[in-house]
């Protein structure tokens, strides 16, 4: 099976997590390299306003864990 169906997000708050993390501007960038140094809660929220909150976060908690794992690796 497909790693990318086999870890599918499987709630809607789950999907609304990682939707938010692959949107524009939710990024937070620091220094002249814009690198990724995590996730934009405020804007995060905002684009899944139709979600439980709590989940959401728990999830976008997760998803700006892996995201910046794969970031570092990538860099190093």
């Amino acid at each position: 099976m497909c790693p990318e169906h086999a870890h599918a997000p499987q709630t809607v708050e789950g999907s609304a997590a990682l939707d938010a993390c692959s949107a524009p501007g939710v990024m937070k960038r620091a220094g002249m390299a814009g690198q990724i140094v995590g996730v934009d809660y405020g804007a995060a929220r905002l684009l899944a306003s139709h979600c439980d909150k709590e989940p959401f976060f728990e999830f976008l908690r997760a998803a700006e864990h892996g995201l910046l794992a794969g970031v570092a690796k990538n860099k190093g």
